[in-house]
């Protein structure tokens, strides 16, 4: 394409990565240098649309944003940093754009070469009136191939304070997303469900759930699973087939009768069977991780609901996520708080991708990212939690608003944030 054109406009399809074949994938990531991790197909109309245009031209494109704050989308991001450049873009946030399906789209204007600044707006209502958009200027120098935030100064200032003195939560604690059985109608079960008292008990694992996840409450397992695991000097393994059958004939009898949809469930690109483990788990987690006092949050929320398990419960992969203390230098109960106050809520709303109704999908890669302040000052927020989480062991059902409001107070202060941040922390969260 020598010559090029001079304006491009697009609305790339919108493909599910689980619908692309793996053939299809890899030819992706050969051909594109977007294509990355779980490949999102409208990065890779967009890099083609920079190199059919002219030097000069223009695309405009209406398209889902979410690879502004995801993993897949760093390469996405990454390109328009050095090798093109947005010239003006248009967030709908959760306006319904589309008939009949909510996405979260943008209209992106864009170019072939890089761009020191670039104009934004959030689009407020429809019908659509361009003259009602407030434009503000996005310096690019303050953006990287991680998770863009696009606000104002004062919210990008924020930002770039809540990164200093701090650090990010990965480096004191574990972020883990755990079990996942590749079959839940025959490996995941009601507590209540008549097929459990046809098992040994040794053999199921309680798993929490979403539902089983409150604010401060302590997490209550809703589900079991088969779990024909053991722990061999701190490394989870799979029983042998002959020792499965020893141990838990009736466990072993039941998955039998299951056994060709469970040798055929995938696990990436090979079946279970394939890896000679058809009745394990495609995903099976850390037994010393389930045994542990861990903070557990559902993985699609409104807002935060970190909670305390101490069920000793494995959890369900990408439905919630947990978090282990590994340093030694913050306690859980100072994370919880952290967690669940409206400074790192309004974080998480700007790190992580929205989905339908309102909820921000939460991941391991991001919870890892929260800015964690230790030292002096935090002993008060620890204080904080333990009596809101000894008020909600008596009564689930307390009323605890005014203690996490002192909490907020507490981790303003602690973060050293001025009015105007406050304002606009509290602002978000109306």
């Amino acid at each position: 394409m020598k010559e090029g054109f001079d304006v491009v406009i697009g609305n790339p399809p919108y493909v599910r990565v689980q619908n692309l074949s793996h053939e299809m994938i890899d030819a992706y990531k050969i051909r594109w240098e977007t294509a990355w991790k779980r490949v999102d197909i409208s990065a890779l109309f967009m890099e083609f649309a920079t190199k059919a245009l002219r030097p000069n031209g223009v695309a405009a494109f209406i398209s889902s944003n979410q690879f502004l704050v995801t993993e897949y989308g760093e390469k996405l991001r990454d390109y328009f940093l050095k090798k093109a450049g947005f010239i003006r873009m248009v967030d709908f946030a959760d306006l319904p754009i589309f008939d009949n399906t909510l996405t979260y789209v943008s209209v992106f204007f864009f170019g072939r070469r890089p761009t020191v600044e670039f104009e934004y707006a959030k689009g407020g209502n429809l019908p659509f009136e361009p003259t009602s958009l407030s434009w503000q200027k996005i310096d690019t120098a303050r953006l990287s191939g991680k998770t863009w935030v696009l606000g104002d100064n004062l919210e990008a200032a924020l930002f770039d304070k809540l990164s200093k003195d701090t650090k990010p939560l990965g480096k004191l604690a574990a972020s883990w997303a755990d079990i996942f059985t590749g079959l839940d109608e025959v490996l995941l079960f009601d507590v209540t469900d008549p097929r459990v008292r046809e098992l040994e008990n040794d053999i199921l694992m309680p798993v929490l759930r979403a539902q089983g996840c409150h604010r401060y409450i302590e997490a209550e397992p809703t589900k079991l699973t088969i779990y024909p695991y053991k722990e061999i000097n701190g490394r989870t393994v799979l029983l042998c087939e002959d020792e499965l059958k020893r141990k838990y004939p009736k466990a072993y009898a039941y998955l039998k009768s299951h056994k060709t949809a469970l040798a055929n469930r995938r696990d990436s690109r090979k079946t279970m069977a394939e890896k000679s483990a058809w009745y394990g788990l495609v995903r099976f987690g850390k037994k010393a991780v389930f045994e542990q006092t861990k903070i557990v949050s559902p993985g699609e929320v409104r807002g935060n609901e970190f909670s305390i398990d101490r069920s000793g419960a494995a959890f369900s992969c990408a439905r919630v996520f947990a978090i282990t203390e590994t340093a030694g230098v913050v306690s859980l109960e100072l994370l919880l708080g952290l967690l669940n106050s409206k400074l790192i809520e309004f974080y998480l709303h700007r790190r992580a991708p929205l989905k339908s109704g309102g909820y921000y999908s939460y991941s391991a890669s991001v919870l890892s990212s929260v800015p964690v302040k230790t030292g002096r000052g935090t002993g008060s927020v620890e204080g904080i939690v333990k009596q809101i989480i000894n008020e909600k062991i008596t009564n689930p059902a307390a009323d605890t608003s005014a203690l996490e409001h002192k909490i907020d107070q507490q981790v303003y202060a602690l973060y050293g944030l001025t009015p105007e941040e406050t304002a606009i922390v509290e602002g978000s969260a109306k």
